[in-house]
This record gives C-alpha cells, structure tokens and sequence, in this order.
C-alpha cells in the first residue's frame, strides 16, 4: 500500500474495502509517520465538519441556472437540427428511388407496330465461318420502338425499306445441341 495522501483520505472517509483498511490500519501501526498524517487529516476534517454551511447569492445560482439551461437548449436544437436533416435526407432518397422506379415501371413503353412478314432474316444458309443465321420459327418480326410513335413519316418510310431488304431463308440446318449463336448483319446503302 502507497503512503499517500490520497489512501489517507480513503481511510478517513471510509472509501476502502475491508481488506484495504485491515492493510492499510497495519501500516500505520508499522510507520509513525503514515499514523500522524492520518491524524492531522482526521483533525482537518473534523474542523470542516463544524463549519456552517453558507448558501451561495441567489443572483449566482440563476445565473449558473440560466448557462446551464441555455446550453441544453442549445444542444437539444442542435441534435434536432442534425435530426431533422437526416429525416429528409432519407426521406428525400426514398421519395427519388420511388419516382425513379414508377418512372421505370410506368414508362409508356408503345407497342410500335407489330411487322408480320413471311420471311427472318438477310441472307439464307450458312456464313463463311459456319454460323447460321437466327431463323424466327413462327416467321414473324415484332418491332418496338419507343420513341418514335407509329404513323409518322419517317417511321412508315424506315419501315418500308426494311421490309424490302428482308429475304426469306429457304434453307434450314437441324436443330443442333450446341450452344447456339447469334449473328448480327447490316447492310450499307
């Protein structure tokens, strides 16, 4: 055990456990001086004890009163403050993610028109490389555009030009177990 004031204050004021102060009141028997200190702090305590309490000027504790309720309020409207934005952070991103994804669902996507034709695709049988050609089995081309609506002139003239490029595939391979591929073509006016 230290021979410090502060394990005589402990003593004095009985903040030790048992074992402590069975410990500590060894050492004082042990050192004459450890025994004088605690005496002269049992002696300034009990001075204290005897003195009148005093209230302190009522205009200082209003004061203090004041300072203090001012700084909670101050902090409770800061913690609202930061409260309140992070409510309408969030709520301004949920309300976006909403309109994004009814936008998306609600999209008007137009059908365009529906080109039925007898043929599939521009050139029939196989490439040079040995790919064949996507054939549509049930010989219908359905077209969606969603930004140009049907009826428009440019639309029933781009329409019509496609038409006459389409050549019907009078040659079929049988269905293979391989993985099938897919072959995009162009043409240059």
């Amino acid at each position: 055990m230290q021979n410090s004031e502060d394990g005589c204050i402990r003593y004095l004021m009985k903040e030790m456990d048992p074992s402590e102060e069975v410990e500590f009141e060894r050492e004082m028997l042990s050192d004459e001086d450890l025994l004088i200190e605690v005496e002269c702090l049992r002696q300034t305590l009990h001075k204290l004890g005897k003195l009148p309490e005093i209230q302190p000027p009522t205009h200082l504790t209003d004061h203090i009163r004041q300072q203090a309720l001012q700084t909670q309020q101050n902090r409770l409207n800061h913690n609202k403050r930061i409260i309140s934005w992070f409510g309408k952070s969030v709520a301004a991103v949920a309300a976006g993610v909403l309109i994004v994804s009814m936008g998306t669902y609600m999209w008007p996507v137009s059908e365009g028109t529906a080109i039925e034709a007898t043929t599939a695709v521009s050139g029939a049988g196989s490439t040079d490389d040995g790919t064949t050609p996507w054939v549509d089995r049930n010989d219908v081309i359905r077209y969606s555009d969603q930004f140009q609506q049907a009826g428009s002139l440019e639309f029933e003239a781009q329409r019509s030009n496609s038409m006459k490029k389409l050549v019907r595939v009078e040659v079929t391979e049988p269905w293979s177990t391989t993985r099938p591929q897919v072959q995009l073509t162009g043409t240059s006016n």
